[in-house]
């Protein structure tokens, strides 16, 4: 019989990450197929369509965070701002600031002002 090496201490079964936006926490998927879908888009440079941006923002957030991000009514910049922190998280890329949050071009910026 074959040696079997268990390896569920080493994996990270927890939830969903979540960006707050306002009042609003919007789940973010981060399972393996999702992000590589996304890592897909992403490379895809000059290539993408509007409708794969929208097919990319069904994949990096659950349906109901999708929901509640379309009754949001964002400007366009606001609606890239929030995908690519979204696909930071996912990704593992995203800067965190001393207290765990998220580092945004806003607050990068507003900290070298300081």
């Amino acid at each position: 019989m074959g040696r079997i090496i268990d390896i569920t201490s080493k994996l990270g079964f927890d939830e969903n990450p979540k960006l707050k936006i306002k009042d609003e926490e919007l789940e973010l998927n981060t399972d393996a197929e999702s992000v590589l879908k996304i890592m897909g888009y992403m490379g895809a440079g000059d290539s993408i369509t509007p409708q794969d941006i929208e097919d990319a923002f069904q994949i990096v957030f659950t349906p109901d965070s999708y929901k509640k991000l379309k009754k949001m009514k964002l400007n366009f910049q606001d609606y890239q701002t929030v995908f690519q922190i979204a696909v930071d998280v996912i990704t593992g890329t995203e800067e965190e600031d001393t207290e765990g949050n998220a580092q945004t071009p806003d607050t990068i910026w507003s900290k070298t002002l300081d």
